[in-house]
């Protein structure tokens, strides 16, 4: 999402947060597909990594690597070569 926020020009914040993220998208008027809808649900994870937080209980590895593939293809579709 901060590739396509900064392909467009747009300033985001320093954060992990997807859902501010996504959020931020849909009001600079970058359409984010539904299916992104929820992967906010990963936030957590990356402040458990990033800042050994401590992690949150479970992780659905199949859905979270559903949503980082279907957040790539739709990267690269608003990102122009």
């Amino acid at each position: 999402m901060k590739a396509v926020l900064a392909a467009n020009e747009i300033e985001f914040p320093f954060t992990h947060n997807l859902r501010a993220l996504r959020e931020l998208s849909a009001k600079s008027g970058i359409d984010v597909p539904s299916v992104l809808n929820d992967m906010d649900a990963l936030t957590p994870w990356a402040l458990a990594e990033r800042y050994g937080a401590e992690e949150p209980l479970a992780l659905d590895r199949g859905q979270a690597l559903e949503w980082a593939q279907a957040a790539l293809a739709w990267a690269r579709t608003q990102i122009a070569p």
